[in-house]
């Protein structure tokens, strides 16, 4: 009797139509960003990350926003910084005015989520506590008004 009452059990969890975190588009609480469409170093158009890079014209920021919002998303993945050039995309200077870009992205329907420390691989990380404190806070002080949320670093358990 125990067997089948676990029999059932399971059945009816994995039954439930409720009991996942995401919807049939695959959106976590109304949130859908594809910051990586393809293999990323085989094209700058495989990852939203280096969206805000000077290397981007116009023109190719308005298919890649496009391109995102026929994917359903509602959120793009970007950096603030990334000096190396390590991605196809180029570099992301830290010091660039990106209002006019993040209030475009708003305009179109996607809200961006500022990657503050890129991978070790752009060198950025390597600062000090301070030079990064101060970039920081100087991100949020900036745009704070356009930005839906922010990632304090990408794996900073290797490097903080």
């Amino acid at each position: 009797m125990r067997k089948y009452l676990l029999l059932v059990a399971v059945f009816s969890i994995i039954c439930s139509p409720n009991i996942y975190a995401y919807d049939t588009k695959y959106s976590l609480h109304g949130v859908r960003t594809s910051f990586l469409l393809g293999k990323l170093y085989s094209s700058k158009y495989n990852t939203s990350l280096m969206y805000l890079s000077e290397t981007w014209n116009d023109a190719e920021r308005s298919a890649y926003i496009n391109r995102l919002l026929n994917n359903g998303d509602t959120h793009i993945d970007v950096y603030a910084r990334a000096t190396s050039g390590n991605l196809p995309g180029g570099h992301v200077n830290g010091n660039a005015n990106f209002r006019p870009r993040l209030v475009e992205l708003n305009a179109r329907g996607l809200k961006p989520v500022l990657w503050m420390t890129p991978e070790s691989k752009h060198g950025d990380a390597y600062a000090s506590d301070a030079e990064h404190r101060e970039f920081m806070e100087r991100m949020i002080r900036l745009y704070d008004d356009q930005v839906s949320a922010y990632v304090a670093c990408l794996e900073c358990d290797e490097y903080w």
